[in-house]
């Protein structure tokens, strides 16, 4: 169903209307400005670079459209906040507004206040679909 519309103009019109829209905390009202590659952190496991990618987007969970905020990305993961829990190992497809889409796995899923969640997913990608991730990453380099 999804693909047969305009993903675009759907979250740039409706996007409030989705299921469960993310209430972002007050402290985080710059939440969609930030852009550029994020600073490393001592310590840190990440073996790979990530990317401020801060945009409104709808995810698709069971059929069901879902309000979703993306805050990084990599070339293997990408992490959004969104107003409901999601959980471990769950196969979820999210949708940019330029109409890029992607399966992804839920990797964690953290509760930050009322109806704010962040989460962490995998790219669930099936042979010949890694230009849909050089897309994404494509996008976040040039919002610097």
């Amino acid at each position: 169903m999804l693909d047969q519309i305009d993903v675009g103009q759907m979250i740039a019109q409706k996007w409030d209307e989705l299921s469960s829209p993310p209430a972002l905390p007050d402290e985080w009202s710059q939440f969609l400005c930030k852009t550029g590659p994020l600073p490393s952190m001592q310590g840190c496991r990440r073996r790979v670079s990530r990317f401020h990618f801060r945009q409104k987007a709808m995810l698709q969970r069971d059929g069901e459209p879902y309000a979703v905020c993306t805050k990084d990305v990599s070339r293997e993961e990408i992490s959004f906040v969104i107003g409901c829990q999601l959980f471990p190992c769950e196969r979820v497809k999210l949708w940019l507004p330029n109409g890029l889409n992607s399966e992804l796995t839920v990797a964690r899923c953290l509760r930050i206040a009322p109806s704010c969640y962040e989460c962490g997913a995998r790219f669930a990608l099936a042979e010949g679909e890694a230009e849909h991730v050089a897309a994404i990453l494509r996008m976040a380099t040039q919002n610097r």
